[in-house]
């Protein structure tokens, strides 16, 4: 009993507030354990990632899709580790990630205004990653970028108040690369660092630590490339088809509107709790703190890269 009252109060708080969270993404996550692939993109990265643990080349020998390669490493490993198209287990390591998602949420939430937001911030990711359809529940490229972007965003806002912060900003470099692995719209939030930096003392070297971060984790991520697959075909199907197959497909006349009437509208109607109550807190702030003026960047950073 001793040792348990002894814990640091911050700490006892936070005990609780992760226990609701976790509880929370479980529950909503559930259903993605009694179906095997929950849409198209799920089984693309199911053949891919045998393939890889075959022996298989990406982006050569059949394994060809317009995805940075970190998905397919990420079904490559867990089908080595659980057996081949164990999707169970791919799931199971979704919900994990999720959950610790959420829960790096809701430290930001907690940082910029109390350990309440903190907790409505992590459940409120648990659920509206459920909502809109079932094929959220895949285990699909955006909920792994978002637990190396969440933890980017936290350190950067540690960062600016910590006398130490070079380990910090080389990080939050690494995690923007690391994350762009999945999903090629996350080197956007690059921008969140520049925030980040702006107005701190030593920012050029902030900005440099953080750069430096991010080359390292870019420069060892292409050794495993070339060592494994191809950088060539990496670059041609990731980077040059994807942008003349997205784009020219989202701008066909029609298209956008109906993107909007079957996609955004229903999700934002879904989620229309997170909109109104965001949209009074910004109409309610009459001056942003250092802090919520970074969230608010990530945001606009967000919306234009899902456009």
């Amino acid at each position: 009993m001793q040792g348990v009252s002894s814990l640091h109060p911050i700490a006892r708080s936070r005990l609780p507030s992760s226990a609701v969270i976790v509880g929370v993404v479980v529950l909503c996550r559930l259903p993605s354990f009694f179906r095997v692939i929950f849409d198209d993109d799920e089984a693309q990265y199911a053949a891919i990632g045998a393939l890889v643990r075959a022996g298989g080349r990406l982006y050569q020998d059949g394994g060809v899709d317009f995805k940075p390669p970190g998905i397919y490493w990420t079904y490559a490993c867990v089908f080595e580790l659980a057996g081949r198209y164990a999707m169970w287990a791919v799931h199971l390591l979704a919900l994990g990630v999720v959950a610790a998602t959420a829960c790096l949420l809701a430290r930001i939430a907690e940082r910029i205004a109390t350990p309440r937001a903190g907790t409505l911030a992590g459940v409120f990711y648990g659920v509206f990653t459920t909502v809109y359809y079932p094929k959220m529940l895949a285990a699909n490229t955006e909920i792994f970028m978002m637990l190396g972007l969440s933890a980017m965003t936290l350190l950067v806002l540690r960062a600016r108040d910590a006398s130490r912060w070079l380990g910090a900003m080389a990080a939050a470099g690494a995690l923007v690369a690391i994350a762009s692995a999945y999903k090629q719209s996350s080197v956007a939030n690059a921008l969140v660092i520049v925030a980040g930096v702006i107005g701190t003392r030593r920012w050029f070297a902030r900005l440099a630590a953080a750069g430096a971060g991010c080359s390292l984790a870019l420069g060892l991520g292409a050794l495993v490339v070339a060592a494994t697959s191809t950088l060539s075909g990496m670059w041609h199907w990731s980077v040059t088809r994807m942008i003349a197959t997205h784009t020219s497909n989202a701008w066909q006349e029609g298209a956008v509107w109906h993107n909007v009437a079957v996609g955004l509208l229903p999700f934002v109607a879904s989620s229309l709790v997170l909109w109104i109550a965001g949209l009074a807190a910004a109409l309610r702030c009459k001056a942003w703190r250092v802090a919520e003026r970074i969230v608010w960047v990530w945001l606009a950073i967000s919306l234009l890269s899902s456009f």
